[in-house]
């Protein structure tokens, strides 16, 4: 099938011939595009959306002195490969990002006036001119332009507002001047599966740094789509020449700053500024509370000699040697980027604060400012209280670890603010089988990846892993690149989580062209920083290896055994995710639900993986099939509330779905709920009192409440009984003759008829027909068991979480 497509979108492009370059450069036949002559051309298929995902390996010559110009001219003639109705109106430049081998320039989808999130189109060319590549980021209307741009907004702005501030008690600040008109603005929307539809972004203001969220609303409706928190979390650590190691002991050294150049000697140059977060007494009104937050200020200054010569102080949570330490590392990866193609972050300087802390949890604590046990990366933004006109990695004194003192968490932060310049951030997509975490989760995977490259090193954070609650390892590290994850068995809907199969993979890629050609290991590098270069919002795991291996290929890199076997070992193509638990090694494990309170969807949002139990031909016959599993939740901030975990189930092949507007129809035959067996351990059981047929059961977890919730230590728990003994028949005797003859002659078998009586036994003792179903006459595909419910839920809505969240469980 995929074949077919191939070809019909190369015939497509081969009938599309006005040339793209300058009227006096030559003519180029298109018809040399197709594999049997052009074999380099390589169509990514975008299955859920049914269109191409990446044409790579184009020669399409460009050659002028305005590459932007010349892609825009493809595109209005060729957009329509990706489901464009009108390029012109709906694709705006948005801009473009040079690396030493690509101009990688971006178009941003809108309606009219107003932006449509996450949707765009990447044209990539190549030092020469050359378009290489495009990658298709385009959301699909599910009506015509024109009749898209009469729609206008029927529920007020002023609403909107007045309801995001109501149900963001505790997360936002509520200055007296700010207005609707200040944090309001109209978009398109594209909830998992659906067309762009209006909506009101209310990005009110946070009462602290590290929260940064935004609500979303129908226009039309008012209906509350979903909640998104716009913060790069960081989990990882290492710093001093890296770090001061696993035990802490480590002697810091003395180097040199680069482009340090503040007349006033704070630590302030063209691209950074680094502050400090200073208890000053500073607070922010939250609802009628004032809140006490930290003031980032600049606090370390040169000496005589302009050195920054300051002693660490591990738990100091105002100490100096923090900012000489953080201007140092974070100037280092910038320079290290920029070797790489980066000019500059999207503002400039970038802003990078230590010693960060957060209100204590209790008022009658006589410490104001409680530690922070994390970093992240904070995108710039007016946020009402917060106005930040840069970009931001900030970096929290933590408990009993100060963040800012290891390199890996620099590193990683740093990468963040990379990717929020050259890529497109997403969180999360879709396919048939469930959600899928990849565009979050490969964000996370490059910023591990890079603070690995110049560290040298695949263990992230030694220092602070050992030193925080959610290490990985607390021997070593928080995560390592060197690592055996694997798809799906490490996949469990948490960005951070789900980025090490692929980072691991992408590593020993590297390992083995350094092995090969350690002098040009900054070509691999670069290679990467390119295909990073071109992910969108929609970005999966399997297309992000696709433009790795391009890249590669167009460098003359030959890498293709070593990744495909790197790919294999860590399920990064064509995973199942799906999970078996009639296995005991595969049980366990943890798996996020997110609530219809984050992702509009009615009555279940899908979960990330599946669940697999195989009932074996046997003597004993199978009443149920429970899985039983602990969770806690996390709503909005706040442990607890309600949750209902359940599960979908289909029988011989896993849960798949589709969406036809904002409802789901798909082959799951069962839907149970939860209930508590034991404290925190609950069981989902499906019952079928005369027997489950012998075969494979998928299990699709379902969030079916507004709350999110994380479930662990996941197990399946078959019920057996006996069979019962077929029933034996009297045998029967026949006759004497002496006894026939006396017998009327009606009463005497006619010929033939003793076995007719053998196939009426036979009948009795086989299997019913297809009308013994409980006397419905009628049975579901694939669903042989008599008795069964096979109607099929269509279920209603669907939408799309953009939110951060990491719990220190893992």
């Amino acid at each position: 099938m995929r074949a077919v497509l191939f070809s019909l979108v190369l015939t497509w492009l081969i009938g599309l011939t006005p040339p793209l370059w300058a009227q006096d450069a030559p003519r180029v036949d298109l018809e040399e595009l197709n594999p049997d002559t052009h074999p380099g051309i390589r169509l990514v298929w975008d299955g859920p959306r049914e269109m191409p995902g990446a044409i790579l390996g184009l020669e399409l010559p460009v050659r002028s002195d305005d590459p932007a110009g010349d892609a825009r001219v493809w595109l209005d003639r060729h957009a329509h490969l990706f489901g464009v109705q009108d390029p012109v109106r709906e694709l705006a430049f948005e801009r473009m990002s040079r690396t030493p081998t690509r101009q990688v320039i971006r178009f941003a989808q809108w309606i009219g006036e107003v932006p449509v999130l996450g949707g765009e189109i990447v044209v990539v060319l190549d030092q020469d001119g050359n378009l290489r590549s495009l990658v298709n980021g385009y959301i699909p209307l599910d009506a015509a332009l024109d009749e898209l741009l009469e729609i206008e907004p029927e529920w007020d702005r002023e609403l909107a507002f007045e309801r995001a501030m109501r149900e963001g008690d505790g997360l936002f600040a509520t200055p007296e001047a700010m207005t609707a008109r200040d944090i309001t603005r109209l978009v398109y929307v594209s909830p998992v599966g659906q067309s762009p539809m209006l909506a009101w972004e209310v990005h009110p203001p946070g009462v602290a740094l590290h929260l940064n969220y935004k609500l979303y609303y129908d226009a039309l409706t008012g209906e509350r789509l979903y909640l998104v928190n716009d913060i790069r979390h960081a989990e990882l650590a290492n710093v001093f020449l890296f770090s001061p190691g696993y035990e802490g002991t480590a002697e810091p050294v003395v180097d040199e700053l680069l482009l340090r150049d503040d007349p006033d000697g704070y630590l302030t140059g063209p691209y950074l500024k680094v502050n400090n977060c200073i208890d000053t007494g500073e607070t922010v009104i939250r609802r009628t509370r004032e809140v006490p937050i930290c003031t980032e200020m600049q606090v370390a200054v040169a000496d005589e000699s302009g050195d920054f010569l300051y002693e660490p102080d591990f738990f100091s949570p105002e100490d100096t040697f923090a900012e000489a330490h953080m201007f140092y590392h974070t100037m280092r990866i910038y320079q290290y980027h920029r070797n790489l193609g980066l000019d500059t972050v999207t503002t400039v300087p970038l802003m990078a604060t230590v010693n960060y802390r957060v209100a204590a949890d209790t008022s009658s604590s006589e410490e104001r400012l409680a530690p922070y046990d994390n970093a992240f990366f904070y995108p710039a933004g007016d946020y009402g209280y917060f106005v930040h006109e840069y970009d931001s990695i900030v970096f929290g004194q933590g408990t009993e670890v100060d963040f800012s003192y290891d390199a890996d968490v620099i590193y990683h932060e740093f990468t963040h603010a990379v990717f929020q310049k050259i890529a497109s951030p997403g969180y999360l997509t879709y396919d048939e089988y469930g959600l899928r975490s990849d565009p979050g989760a490969l964000n996370e995977a490059m910023a591990d990846y890079f603070a690995g490259t110049v560290t040298g090193d695949p263990e992230i954070g030694e220092f602070v892993g050992p030193r925080v609650d959610f290490s990985a390892d607390p021997a070593r590290n928080i995560r390592t690149l060197e690592n055996t994850a694997t798809c799906p068995t490490s996949l469990i809907g948490e960005s951070h989580q789900d980025s090490v199969h692929f980072s691991g993979a992408l590593w020993e890629i590297r390992s083995a062209f350094l092995e090969a050609r350690p002098e040009e290991i900054e070509v691999f590098d670069g290679a990467v920083y390119n295909a990073m270069n071109q992910f969108t919002e929609l970005v999966t795991f399997d297309r992000a290896a696709a433009l790795l291996a391009h890249e590669l290929e167009d460098l003359g890199v030959e890498l293709e055994e070593e990744m495909e076997a790197a790919w294999a070992r860590h399920g990064v193509l064509d995973c199942q995710r799906w999970i078996d638990l009639s296995d005991p090694e595969s049980a366990g494990g943890e798996i996020y639900l997110f609530g219809t309170d984050y992702i509009t969807l009615t009555p279940w949002v899908p979960g990330f993986v599946q669940y697999r139990v195989t009932i074996p031909e046997s003597d004993r016959i199978a009443t149920s099939i429970g899985i039983g599993f602990d969770f806690f939740t996390y709503d909005m901030g706040r442990w607890g509330g309600p949750v209902v975990p359940g599960f979908v189930i289909s029988e011989n092949e896993p849960v798949q779905f589709r969406i036809s507007g904002t409802r789901l129809s798909g082959n799951w035959t069962q839907q149970i709920e939860a209930s508590s067996v034991l404290s925190t351990r609950y069981q989902a059981t499906w019952e079928v009192p005369e027997g489950i047929e012998p075969g494979e059961y998928y299990f699709l977890p379902v969030g079916l409440s507004g709350i999110e919730s994380l479930l662990w230590d996941v197990q399946a728990d078959v019920e057996y009984k006996d069979a019962e003994p077929e029933e034996e028949l009297e045998p029967v005797v026949e006759p004497a003759p002496e006894e026939m003859e006396e017998q009327p002659e009606e009463l005497l078998p006619d010929a033939g008829t003793a076995d007719q009586g053998a196939e009426e036994v036979e009948s009795d003792m086989g299997a019913s027909s297809a009308s013994d179903d409980d006397g419905c006459g009628c049975s579901a595909t694939g669903f042989r068991s008599a008795g069964r419910s096979v109607g099929v839920l269509l279920l209603a809505g669907f939408g799309i979480l953009f939110r951060r969240r990491r719990l220190n469980h893992t």
